[in-house]
């Protein structure tokens, strides 16, 4: 075992370590740890915004690129927030954010998660496919049909329907156990990354 002798891996260390002391309890580490965290991503994002509009407005206006002062304009009408008699004003670029915003995802969002996910439940049987395989393709389109039918309510859920409804709630159960159970893999993950820079980079720990 070599523990570093990187100043930067020690620094990195006790901030790790300060910012998992919250689990003992409040304390003036984790508080200096979480200012810290955040007041450097507002530094960093500072510096981005003041980037992105040196190279994406600045520069092309300086260049001839006239036009680009528009959005440079409109974004600074966010500022007029911090007059009363103005404040009006910021709404504008707010909607305009929000509606791209909205446009944008639902051209990414509609492809790939409604028309791909519709086809993808109808997929041929593919040669060589085997009994688990064939039985996946009749679950998968099974599942979504009775999913929902389950969040139908013009009927009383009894009878055949109700059986059907019955498979759509279970359906529904298995899909949010999974995304449950997908999200504590992500967050345990979060756990690990830095518990592997203490273990093996900063005291050199080998297993």
């Amino acid at each position: 075992m070599t523990v570093s002798s990187d100043p930067g891996m020690w620094v990195a260390a006790l901030f790790i370590i300060s910012a998992y002391s919250i689990i003992v309890r409040d304390n003036p580490f984790y508080r200096l740890a979480e200012r810290t965290m955040v007041g450097a991503a507002a530094g960093v994002l500072t510096v981005q915004g003041i980037e992105n509009i040196r190279k994406l407005a600045w520069m092309p206006i300086m260049d001839g690129k006239v036009v680009n002062i528009i959005p440079l304009l409109v974004g600074l009408l966010i500022f007029t927030r911090i007059s009363k008699e103005y404040s009006y004003l910021s709404r504008y670029p707010i909607v305009l954010m929000l509606g791209a915003g909205i446009a944008a995802g639902m051209v990414r969002s509609i492809p790939a998660e409604i028309i791909k996910q519709t086809t993808g439940l109808f997929a041929p049987i593919p040669s060589g496919a085997t009994a688990l395989d064939i039985l996946g393709l009749i679950i998968v389109p099974l599942f979504a049909a009775t999913t929902l039918l389950f969040f139908t309510y013009t009927r009383e859920h009894t009878g055949g329907l109700g059986i059907l409804t019955k498979i759509g709630r279970y359906a529904l159960m298995f899909g949010l156990g999974a995304n449950f159970g997908n999200m504590v893999a992500t967050r345990t993950s979060y756990v690990i990354q830095p518990l592997q820079v203490l273990l093996y980079q900063w005291l050199g720990i080998r297993i």
